[in-house]
This record gives C-alpha cells, structure tokens and sequence, in this order.
C-alpha cells in the first residue's frame, strides 16, 4: 500500500524554510524571562503556522513546559472549551461559580500557577474559540509578569470585525511588547529551496510551475511533494487542487477505512470514538481496527484520549468536499439517532448534527431549550448562539427574542440586540406591559451605540406608555428607566421626580417591583450627587444599594449604583471602591464598567494618591488595551503636556473624533484640548478664548471647559484670558454649582478675593478635587489671593511644591522655580507599581488570599510581594505597612 499524502505532513518529515526572521524575533521574545513574552502568528489555512510554533517551542529550555490547545470549528461555542481542560460540552459551564467571572479568575489563576518554572502556553486557531476562553487568556497577559510566553494563531479571514475575537486580538496587538507575524505564502525562490531540501530535482521550470499550482502555500506544497514520486517532472501535469491530490488516495482505502475517514472529514475537526462508531456502523472491535491502519498510514491522529482528527483543518475539508450533500446528512442522521437514543444531554452536539442531517425542526427545539438554560446559566455568548439558531424555525418565540436582546446587549453585540428587539416590537403589537418591555432595552440600547436623538424619542414614548399603564411593576420599571434616561442626559431634577414616582408605585406593589424599586433609588440618589453640597450621606445611600443589590444578585444596579459614586470624595476609600465597581461589573456581564471604567478609575487613583510612577504604567497599559477610547486619549493629552511633549500632546488631541456626540462624548472636548495645547505650545490664546465664548449651552461641553479652567487656571489667567473665565463662569453650570472650587473661582474672578480664599481652603479640606495637580492649583490659588491683598504667600506656594513632591513635571516645574527649588522631586522607586498595589491592599485589611484574588496573581505571589515589602521598608508586621499606607507612605517613600 503507498504511503498516503498526509503522512509526509508530520513535521520532521519537512522542509522548515521562508520563515528565519519570526523564528528569530520570536527567540527573542522566548528568551526574556522577564516578562509575560506574547506572540501572535496570523495566517490564512496552510501557511505553516503550527509548523512555526513547533519550531519556537523547540527552542525553549529543557525544563520549559508546554501547554497547548486548540479551538475547535463549532456552530454554537462551549464556554470555556479552550483553556477548560477538557469541559464537558454538556455541562453547566458555571457549575461551582457563582458568575461567568467567577469561573474566569478561577481558570486564569489555575494557568497562572500551573508550574514553577519556564511554561510556553500554545493556543492555536483562537479565530474558533469561545469568548469566555478567550477572556481568560486576557488575564493571563495582563494580570502582570508571568515568566511564560504565550503562543496566539488565528486565521485572519475567519474573523468578523465586531466578533469577540477580534475585539480580543486587537487589543493584544495594541500592546506594544508584543510579537506580531502575519505568515504570507512562499515565495518563488523560497519554493525553489523546499523542493531542493526535499531532494527533487529542479529546474527554473518546475519551480515556477509547482509555485503557480501551489500558490506558494506550504501545506499544499507539502501534500504536492508528498503524492508524487521522486522522479516526477513538476513541469508536467500537476493536480491544481488538495481535494485533487487526495482523492486518489482516499479511493484506495479499504470500504471500512474510507467510511470512517469520511465520517471523521465531515463531523467536525476531532470526533470522538463512540460518534464514530455510530456514524460507520461499526463494532468497538471493527473501528479498533480501521482507526489503528488510518493512523498507522497517516491519514488520521489520536488527537485526545478517545479522540481523532486530521492533521490539518484543510486536508478534513478537502475531503469532506468530495462527497455528495446527501453523504453528509447520512452520516449526521446517524450520529443524531445514536445521540437520541442514549438520552444525551450534549445540547451542542444535538444542534450541530441535527442541522447537519438536515432536521431543522429538531435542532431548532433543541437550541431553543438549550439557549433558556444557558442564559440562566449566565453563558451570555452561548446563549446568544443558540437563540440565534432556535429563532430560525421559532421565529416568534418571545422568549428566545428575550434572550437575544439581553445576550447581545451584555456581549457588547448592540446592533444585533437591535434587530431582535425590531422583530420583538411586531411581535408585542398593542400590548402595553409587554411594549413597556421592549421600550425598556430600546433606550438602553439606542444610548449604547451612540444614537442620543433615538433613545431620547424611545424614552418620550416609555413616559407616555407609563401613563397609561395601571399601577403593575411594568409602570414602575418603566419610570426608573426613564429615570436613568434623564440621569443618562445629565436631566437631573426630571430624573429625581421620575425615580419618586416609581418608588411610590413599586412600594405600593411590593415584592414584585423591588427591581424597579432598586434601580429607581439608584438613579435618584446619582442625581442628587449634583445638587446637594454634602454629598457623604447620598454617597452612602448608594453603597448601601450597591449592597442590597447584590444580596438580590442585581448585579446590573448594583453595579449602575457603584458606577456613580465619585471616588475622588473624602468619604470614599477610592482603591477599595474602583475594586469594588470592578468585581461588581463582572458579576452584571456589563464589560465596559467591568475593565474600561476599571481602567480609567485607576488612573484616578493614582493620580489621588499622587504615585505617578504608578499613573504612567497604568496609562501605558490603557493605551495597550484602548488606544481609541476618547477618556485615555484625554488622559493622555494632560500627561504629554505635563511631560512638555506638545508635539505628542496635540497628536493625542487630534486623535479624539472631531463629529461626535454621544451621552458620553461631546466633539467641543477635542476643539478644547487643541486650543489648550496651542496656548501652552506657542502663547497663542486666541483658539481657547474663541472656544470658551462659543461654546454651548451644554451640559458635557460646559463641565469638561469647567475641569480645564480648574486643572490650568494659573496658566489661563497668566494667558489675559480673565474676561473671558469671567463671563464663562458666570453661567449656571448645575454640575459644579455647589463644589466648592468652582464657586471660588467664580468669586476670584467676580474680585471677591476673600471669599474666594474661603472657598479654596474649604476645597482643599473637603471638596472632590483632590488630586494632587488639583490640590496644587488650590494653593496656588490661595498664594495669589495672598499676593494680592499684600500677604505672605510662601506658604501656600511651598504646600503646593510639597503636595506635586512625588509627581515630577511641568506644573512642579513651576513651583519649584516660585520657592527657589532647583532639585527634581524625588519619585518613589523603594516598591515597584505592584508591590505598592498590594501595600494599599494589605491597608484595606485584605489576607495574602484576597489579594491574590484582587491582582489575579496566585497567593504564593501575593505572599512574596508581601514580604518583598516589609524588607524593603524594614518593617515586621502588615501593621506596619498599613499605617505607613495610612499616614501617606505612598507618597513620601514607596
């Protein structure tokens, strides 16, 4: 019997040629032991991507460990299946967590502590796997120094540009420690040095006409030279296709064999042992037997315990595309009958084969079960598949509609939720309740993509619909949505008179409307943040319905209630909250609270702590994984001007969109950041003056122009821009209106001086800016309010150098020159960024355990950061650390 084609597959049997430069940055990469090393090798079928991971990994140590998996090809994703080791396609993919986050901290933190020494993680074909897998590789990458590398392949073409793995990989790519291949076919002459290493003979000829018949792919040229005999002319009448090469041999294989070769090409990319039994119609002993030749022969692997598969994806399609569609749904109809039959609870395999078999009515019902127990479940991606799948046939079913909506909106898929809910509102027609329902996430939704006009006219339609309704929780539910609308558009006054009536009326109700009940007090006490000077009391209202909240598990207004507290006031422990708000965002699915305001809040707490070692790794790392997110950008802008790098500054400026305006951007904050820089640049304040005379009456515009004049006062009034804050802080800004250092602005300007004074130093002991920039600029203020009524202000101006003493720029720049300071503040290098994460944690009272869970780090590691840390400080106890913490160590030695 000749050798098959697929055997000469196995890698020591070819050629490795074309790809010397990524094996050697990838060496590189392999060889740095001092950071979580990530490369990630893109590449259409074929192009040789498993090859070159087997070549990197050949270079590791002799001690590395290699992990590796591979995402399967599947209709409907099994969470977790990737980096699951081996989880049960019918099991409850949570079982033993609480949420889908729970289950990722868990798994990232098993990988994360798998060995002592070197590991190189291979995840091959991730352009398949499933989100939940995906998010916890995430944490792996970016939980902190890992001393692995990881190994990504992906077929470009397989990606969507809003699926979540390409979400995923673009914000891997953005990091900038990160090695990128895109693998392109082979070239001519790189053709030429294959067929050379394989020992054909050559000529100009053969190789330019194997490279056209191959198209450069190395899988096929591989295949090419493996069916064909040493002393072949490759100028001469060469197969054009895989399918064509294999063919021949295929039909050549015993009747048994060919049957379960083909029922391995079409079932799907590994087959399990008992499907295969089913689909060949054959014995243990029989399908022993044929399994142990095709292996033996090439054409098949033992890819796990019980499990097998082609060596590659495309030699299974190839194959697979030579038999008739009727062929195809036998096979599956036989493996859905055997399924049936045993009473199997594997809902994803009883979907896929019974659409392979062509019985839609069944896979429809199965997906539509399979989806309700998955939401339930909280496996929100798999959900949306199944409900996906089940509304083909049930087109009408509210339920799955239901699910569709909820899963789109809590996957980030808005658009997608969009079109269900169309389908929902023909559905509900006249009936009010149930149209309550729909308006309900069509606000959200529309607010979610950007479309303000069509959530404000779904919100219109919700409060007229609420009018009509009777006193049912439906009413309820509707004026608390309508209430976070308001809140949503900076409405404050209309939010507040919408969540009391909605407390009225669900109070009245009882249990059945705690939900609206909830929500409605969440919104009314996030608003009366804006209009109440003492907001420590509103503050503590949320926490304490963050808190009930969660002992409901209403994570989403638990998380919408944490979400609005500011954790710049005094009365809030801003580390411990921004924790807080993260777990709580996890636990809701609600992923843009769960990391992107995460991120954002730690910026905030840096900068409140004034560790600005800290700030500049934490900005580094947001732009890694949110370059375009318009907040980093802002950020980003003010730390290039600290730095004097105006050029950079103005760069990150322009990046931000120049035409749009959301709840949650407004196109005058790049205008404003443009004249800002340009007066800071070059002293040309007229862009920023003619900025703050035109801009809007409007809520986002006039409290970003109101933080810019606080942040950069002293450099506005030393800019003759005086008349123009002056008549811009005369208007009625509601956000500000009570803050203490905005009436002390608008009394300076006013020439009120004194009570200015007053109010800055009421600022500075119990207003929110409290950052240290901000805190400087308040004693700055008070020493020219000193200045001009012919006091001594040298104590204002040296407070204002001590409390810029840890973050070194051009505003401490400024003051220091003011006290005759030439040295440059000394910025804390005793404990690294994570060690002085984990001193704030230990203050918080956290045990080595919760830290761990905290960082996503192991508690062996949490352990050693904390001993790491009474050594450095010289220090014997956690009681140290934490009244060191306490009484501003952070700032003055770590």
């Amino acid at each position: 019997m000749p050798l098959m084609a697929v055997h000469l597959t196995r890698s020591s049997d070819r050629p490795f040629v074309g790809r010397a430069r990524e094996l050697q940055a990838a060496e590189r990469i392999l060889l740095d032991a001092d950071r979580t090393g990530v490369i990630l090798i893109g590449g259409e079928a074929g192009l040789g991507k498993t090859r070159l991971v087997d070549e990197i990994v050949a270079l590791a140590a002799p001690a590395t460990q290699v992990l590796r998996a591979a995402a399967v090809p599947r209709s409907t994703p099994i969470p977790f299946e990737l980096v699951g080791a081996g989880t049960a396609a019918a099991q409850p993919a949570l079982e033993g967590f609480a949420t889908s986050a729970d289950r990722v901290r868990s798994e990232a933190e098993a990988l994360r502590s798998i060995h002592d020494g070197p590991v190189v993680f291979v995840f091959e074909d991730v352009h398949w796997a499933d989100a939940e897998s995906l998010e916890v590789v995430d944490r792996l990458i970016v939980a902190g120094p890992l001393h692995a590398t990881i190994l990504i392949t992906y077929r470009p073409n397989e990606l969507h540009p809003r699926d979540h793995t390409s979400v995923f990989l673009q914000r891997i790519e953005r990091r900038r420690e990160v090695g990128q291949f895109r693998l392109e076919p082979l070239r001519l002459e790189e053709v030429g040095d294959y067929l050379a290493a394989a020992g054909r003979r050559i000529d100009e000829a053969a190789v330019g006409h194997v490279h056209t018949r191959t198209g450069g792919n190395p899988l096929l040229l591989s295949e090419l030279v493996a069916s064909t005999d040493v002393d072949t002319d490759l100028a001469a009448g060469l197969p054009w296709t895989l399918a064509e090469m294999l063919r021949p041999e295929i039909d050549r294989l015993p009747d048994g064999e060919r049957t379960v070769a083909e029922a391995v090409a079409v079932l799907g990319a590994e087959v399990s042992f008992d499907l295969l039994a089913a689909a060949a119609e054959a014995t243990e002993e029989e399908l022993l037997a044929r399994l142990r030749s095709l292996v033996g022969n090439g054409v098949l692997v033992e890819s796990g315990p019980d499990r097998f598969s082609y060596r590659h994806d495309l030699v299974r399609e190839a194959v697979a595309d030579g038999l008739f569609t009727r062929e195809h749904r036998r096979l599956h109809a036989a493996v859905h009958d055997a399924l049936l039959a045993a009473d199997s609870d594997d809902v994803v395999a009883l979907v896929e084969h019974a659409l392979g078999a062509g019985r839609t009515k069944q896979a429809a019902d199965a997906a539509r079960d399979a989806a309700l127990v998955a939401m339930a479940d909280s496996r929100t991606h798999q959900a949306l598949a199944f409900a996906e799948q089940a509304l083909l046939e049930h087109t009408d079913d509210v339920r799955l509609l239901r699910v569709a909506v909820v899963a789109g909106w809590m996957v980030g898929q808005d658009h997608l939720a969009l079109h269900h809910l169309d389908r929902w509102a023909e559905i509900v027609g006249s009936d009010d309740a149930s149209f309550a329902e729909v308006l309900h996430h069509r606000v959200r939704l529309l607010w979610e993509v950007g479309d303000v006009t069509g959530a404000d006219r779904a919100a219109e339609s919700l409060a007229e619909l609420a009018e009509r309704l009777p006193e049912v929780p439906a009413r309820a539910q509707a004026l608390a949505d309508v209430a976070q609308h308001h809140m949503l558009r900076g409405r404050e006054s209309e939010a507040i008179e919408a969540a009391d009536r909605a407390i009225e009326i669900a109070e009245s109700i009882g249990e059945e409307a705690q939900g609206a009940n909830r929500q409605a007090r969440a919104e009314r006490a996030s608003a009366r943040l804006t209009h109440e000077p003492d907001r420590a009391p509103v503050i503590a209202e949320l926490l304490e319905i963050a808190r009930e909240a969660q002992l409901a598990g209403d994570h989403v207004v638990a998380s919408r209630a944490l979400h609005n507290v500011p954790i710049q006031h005094p009365s809030v422990d801003a580390a411990a909250h921004v924790e807080a708000m993260r777990r709580s965002g996890e636990r809701a699915g609600m992923s843009c609270m769960a990391t992107e305001s995460h991120r954002h809040r730690l910026l905030v707490v840096a900068q409140l702590e004034g560790d600005k070692e800290a700030f500049e790794s934490q900005l580094d790392a947001a732009r890694d994984d949110m370059a375009d997110s318009q907040k980093v950008l802002i950020f980003s802008t003010h730390a290039a001007i600290d730095d004097r790098d105006f050029s950079s500054a103005r760069q990150f400026a322009q990046a931000l969109p120049a035409d749009l305006e959301t709840g949650h951007y407004s196109a005058s904050w790049r205008f404003g950041l443009e004249g800002l820089v340009e007066l800071l640049d070059t002293g040309d304040a007229r862009p920023l003056r003619e900025w703050f005379e035109s801009l809007p009456a409007d809520r986002l515009a006039e409290q970003f122009a109101v933080e810019l004049a606080l942040r950069y006062l002293s450099d506005l009034l030393d800019a003759d821009l005086q008349p123009t804050l002056t008549t811009f802080f005369e208007r009625d800004i509601v956000d500000g209106s009570f803050e203490p250092a905005y009436l002390g602005v608008r009394a300076e300007l006013a020439g009120d001086v004194d009570h200015a004074d007053g109010l800055y130093a009421q600022a500075l002991r119990e207003g929110m800016n409290r950052t240290v920039e901000e805190q400087a600029q308040l004693h700055l203020a008070r020493a020219r309010i000193a200045d001009a009524l012919d006091r001594d202000g040298a104590a204002h101006v040296d407070a204002a150098r001590l409390r810029l003493n840890c973050w070194p720029g051009r505003q401490w720049d400024t003051v220091a020159a003011m006290t005759g300071v030439a040295d440059s503040p000394e910025v804390p290098t005793a404990l690294t960024p994570r060690e002085r994460e984990v001193a704030v944690l230990v203050a918080n009272g956290l045990t080595n355990g919760g830290i761990a869970d905290a960082l996503f780090i192991s508690t062996k590691t949490a352990s050693v950061h904390v001993s790491n840390i009474l050594s450095k400080l010289h220090m014997q106890s956690r009681v140290e650390i934490a009244t060191w913490v306490t009484e501003g160590g952070l700032g003055d030695r770590g």
